[in-house]
């Protein structure tokens, strides 16, 4: 008889009574809004934060930012050969990394702009690692969304989802995606109406709402000179929330600038440490 070795047990505790609420912050923020709105240079105003602009649109604003076009440029002048945007994505997240590890940086705030920008190399993502398998090596085509039985869409969102994870740690208290806003019809109550939604693909967007604690649509006011963000669930939203109490159904200023220069910001609204 083959006498087994006792494992160790591991004691749960049931709760016995309910624990009064607690304030948890928000970890993962997706900030949407409608192009040239402010989103970028708004969130660059948060402070400790680094910007990861993969849309080449955050130089002429204050604050933290490096574009993944100059580091792609950059790359090719050293490497001597081309070098794909994703490849530089690949680096810039390497060195962030080795540089926290090092401690030579240290960033309260990682954005990520944008949403858009991201789901394009997670297709070309999704189209590499497709070729290098078995099933794959014989695709000759560059489109990976001509797929037979729209397999393409599950590679495409498994190689965002896995681009965007990478980021997970390399900030300290929260990480910001910036998504554009789209507009798509839906049927209610048997009409057709017009709603906001994110900007990213079917199920992928349903995935990464899924994972935001917090989604907040950014829009300017009459005036012109103040950007408010809601948290408001609204018939003509489709994905617009948030998990988190202090935030949740709330309507307020984010942003308050004039002559193209950022005046005021209220993010400790969002992320109330920055009080302290």
């Amino acid at each position: 008889m083959i006498r087994q070795k006792p494992t160790k047990k591991v004691e749960i505790n049931f709760p016995t009574e309910p624990r009064k609420k607690k304030f948890v912050p928000i970890q993962k923020l997706m900030l949407a809004a409608q192009a040239k709105i402010g989103k970028s240079s708004v969130s660059m105003q948060l402070p400790k934060s680094f910007l990861i602009d993969l849309e080449s649109g955050a130089e002429r604003f204050e604050g933290m930012s490096i574009n993944l076009e100059t580091i792609r440029q950059s790359m090719e002048e050293v490497l001597k050969q081309a070098v794909t945007p994703l490849k530089a994505y690949f680096e810039l997240v390497k060195q962030l990394k080795e540089a926290i590890r090092k401690k030579e940086v240290s960033y309260d705030f990682i954005i990520l702009d944008n949403s858009t920008r991201l789901e394009r190399l997670a297709k070309d993502y999704a189209l590499l690692k497709y070729k290098a398998t078995n099933m794959g090596k014989s695709f000759s085509g560059n489109d990976i969304y001509t797929l037979p039985n729209g397999a393409g869409y599950g590679l495409v969102r498994e190689a965002f989802i896995e681009l965007y994870y990478m980021l997970y740690g390399t900030y300290n208290k929260a990480l910001i995606l910036l998504s554009h806003i789209a507009y798509k019809s839906i049927n209610l109550d048997g009409k057709e109406i017009s709603v906001k939604d994110i900007q990213l693909s079917g199920k992928l967007k349903n995935i990464i709402a899924a994972d935001m604690d917090a989604i907040g649509f950014m829009s300017r006011d009459e005036s012109g000179l103040k950007n408010v963000i809601s948290f408001v669930h609204e018939s003509d939203a489709v994905a617009l929330g948030s998990r988190a109490p202090h935030v949740a159904d709330r309507s307020f200023v984010l942003s308050e600038g004039k002559d193209g220069v950022i005046t005021k910001t209220n993010w400790d609204l969002i992320f109330p440490t920055l009080k302290n």
